[in-house]
This record gives structure tokens, sequence and C-alpha cells, in this order.
């Protein structure tokens, strides 16, 4: 025995061969070199920073975003039959549609804008719509304005969730991209939080 240690035997696996055994995800000669060799110097530095106090304090920062992201759809299917009544409205589930069209414009409109104007101002300003026309929608004088209102407020929030992962994956080292799929559970605490504030308010 030489005593050199056998890279099969370890747990590492060399970019070279990782590429051998599992495939190129993109095609050779498809990405720009120049490029290729930036992102791996960026990418290795991430990974050589590691999980420092400013990715968690971001990972928390992130999760409110995304209990926002949940919390706005589930007021509205509680706030359903309480503003169907409040208007005598013979259609309410318009106000789920008019929401559902804000959801879209929002992640189509701030998923491609995020990359022109920045994504920490695309995060503010989607955290910013969705708070200044949800409150203004508590003063809706009738269920037409109200679906407005829903659906501005669904533009912000139909935008921070891509946002959101955007922002957190930019600062994510390599090892601690499972964070990624954990910020779920700020979503139930999300439902939790607001079905609990409904139920003495509106009687459920």
């Amino acid at each position: 025995m030489t005593g050199a240690k056998d890279d099969s035997d370890s747990g590492d696996i060399p970019l070279d061969d990782a590429t051998t055994r599992f495939g190129l995800v993109l095609e050779e000669g498809s990405v720009d070199p120049v490029y290729q060799a930036k992102a791996r110097v960026l990418n290795d530095a991430i990974q050589q920073i590691g999980m420092g106090k400013y990715q968690w304090e971001l990972f928390i920062l992130v999760g409110f975003g995304w209990a926002s992201d949940n919390m706005w759809p589930i007021i509205t299917s509680l706030i359903l039959p309480a503003v169907s009544l409040e208007f005598n409205q013979s259609r309410p589930p318009l106000l789920s549609l008019a929401q559902n069209i804000g959801l879209l414009a929002g992640a189509i409109f701030w998923g491609f804008g995020c990359d022109i104007f920045g994504r920490r101002l695309a995060f503010n300003l989607t955290l910013g719509v969705t708070a200044v026309f949800g409150l203004v929608a508590a003063s809706s004088p009738n269920f037409a304005a109200i679906g407005c209102f829903a659906a501005l407020w669904s533009v912000g929030v139909g935008g921070n969730l891509p946002v959101d992962s955007a922002v957190f994956l930019e600062f994510l080292p390599g090892s601690h991209q499972y964070l990624l799929t954990v910020l779920s559970i700020f979503w139930a605490f999300a439902q939790l939080l607001a079905t609990l504030v409904a139920w003495p308010l509106l009687g459920y």
C-alpha cells in the first residue's frame, strides 16, 4: 500500500468527474466561457464565505416576504363571505378572479423587471404596493372598488415571490440551498396567523 487516497473512496466528486458522470446541464459551447469562468469564481467565493449572520438575517427577511405572499390570498378567501354579504354581491368569485389577474400581472412584470432596476428595489416596492393597496381596500365603498384594489395589491404579491427567491439565492452558498425549501414554513405560519386574526373579527 502506498498510502495514497483514491478519489473514488471519498464523498467529494470533482467537477470534471461530476460532469462526465451526470452529463452537462447546458450543451458544450452554449455558454460564454468568460461568463462561465466568472460565475465559477463568484460561486466559489460565496461558498467560502459560508452561512453567516447576514445570510441568516436575509433568511428571516425573505421569510416574512413569503409569509406575505401566502397571507394575502388566504385573506381574500376569508373575507369573501363577509364582502359578499356587505355589498349584496351575487357573484362573489369575481373577487378571486380580480386577485388572480393581479397575481399573474405582478409575476410577469416583476419577474422581468427586477433584472432591469434591481432586486432590492423590486423587493421593497412589491411589499410597499401590497401594503398600500391592502390598506386602501379597507375603505372600499362597493364591490367593484374592492375588486380593483384586490387586483392591485395582488400585483405586489405576485411579484414578491419570485423576487424573494432570487434575492435569497444570490447570497446563499450551495451547501445551504435547501433553506429555500425550508422557507415554506413561513407559508404555514401566515395561514395560521391570518386564520387566528379572522376568527374573532369575522366570527368564523
